[in-house]
């Protein structure tokens, strides 16, 4: 708003009380209209950038919320959780049909299970990739990557989708990390994480107590 106090124009800036400036009072002072003018413009305009800036962060605040919300609620867990057991599952059951084709017993049946079975893993994947991709949505950029847990999801789901796309990849490679999906497991479930987690803080102080223990024994030794 300007206004013209004691002979000097002025133009008067008030901010909101939940944004960066906290409701903060600005003053600009100017010895003519032209220059009141321009900077009233100037200020209207940097204003109106920065309105349509933070409704376009809030937009895209809000959508990571809500994804987050949905990613974390029991439901969305429980789905993703029973996708990672039934992947585990058909792996295994294809292990099993391979190695009786291997053995030239029921060849057939298990031939067309290994189609289906190769069709449900394709279709895993994808789910698994949807996944991700909501993940690294609600939670980028730092707190997606400085999570352990969703890196080793990354390596895996991309190297599914790249062996499940790519034709002519090693039957025993693709069982192996088909079966290692179920690892991902861990990091679904708090209290499987919780415990993960705190083998893995302990794991350096108890490779510190062996290595006390051989450099011990090593000088006994001698």
């Amino acid at each position: 708003m300007a206004s013209v106090s004691h002979g000097i124009h002025t133009i008067h800036i008030l901010t909101e009380h939940d944004g960066y400036n906290s409701g903060r009072a600005y003053y600009l002072r100017a010895e003519s209209n032209e220059i009141t003018d321009c900077l009233l413009a100037m200020t209207q305009e940097q204003s109106n950038v920065m309105r349509n800036r933070m409704a376009s962060r809030n937009i895209w605040q809000h959508t990571q919320r809500l994804l987050n919300n949905w990613l974390h609620s029991k439901p969305a867990q429980f789905f993703i959780i029973a996708m990672i057991v039934l992947n585990f599952g058909v792996t295994v059951l294809q292990t099993q049909f391979i190695n009786e084709t291997a053995n030239k017993s029921s060849s057939q049946a298990a031939g067309d299970f290994g189609v289906l079975a190769d069709r449900l893993n394709i279709g895993f994947v994808l789910v698994f990739m949807v996944e991700l991709v909501v993940n690294a949505i609600a939670n980028w950029y730092t707190p997606f990557v400085s999570d352990p847990w969703n890196l080793f999801d990354a390596f895996v789901i991309v190297s599914s989708l790249f062996l499940a796309v790519i034709p002519g990849q090693s039957v025993g490679l693709k069982t192996s990390l088909q079966a290692g999906r179920v690892i991902r497991i861990l990091g679904k479930v708090d209290i499987l994480r919780q415990i993960v987690n705190a083998l893995a803080i302990a794991l350096l102080p108890v490779l510190s107590v062996f290595f006390i223990l051989l450099l011990f024994v090593s000088i006994g030794a001698v």
